[in-house]
C-alpha cells in the first residue's frame, strides 16, 4: 500500500490534499450512500470533513452526521436505514 505522500508525488498534487481526501475512505457505507444520493444533511460538507476528525466507529458517524440538521431523516434509495436528527436509526 502506497502513502498519502507517495500517492501525492504520483499525482502531482500536495500531500496534504492526498491526505485530508484519503480520510474520507473512512465514512460509513450509509453516509457515503446518503451522500452519493444528495441526502446528506444540509450542514454537511467538504469543508466539514476536511476540518474535523472522524469517529473511526461507524455507528458513532451516523449518530454525529444524523445529528447535524433534520434532513438527515429518512433512508437513502437502496433502503438502507438513515439516522435521524437525534441519532436513532430509522
Amino acid at each position: 500500500m502506497e502513502s498519502g505522500s507517495e500517492i501525492a508525488r504520483k499525482e502531482g498534487l500536495p500531500p496534504t490534499t492526498v491526505n485530508e481526501l484519503l480520510r474520507l475512505t473512512r465514512l460509513a457505507p450509509s453516509v457515503v450512500q446518503a451522500i452519493l444520493a444528495g441526502q446528506q444533511p444540509r450542514t454537511l460538507s467538504l469543508i466539514w470533513l476536511k476540518n474535523h476528525e472522524l469517529p473511526w466507529s461507524w455507528d458513532e458517524q451516523e449518530v454525529l452526521f444524523g445529528g447535524f440538521d433534520a434532513a438527515s431523516v429518512g433512508t437513502v434509495p437502496n433502503g438502507l436505514p438513515r439516522v435521524s436528527a437525534c441519532g436513532a436509526k430509522e
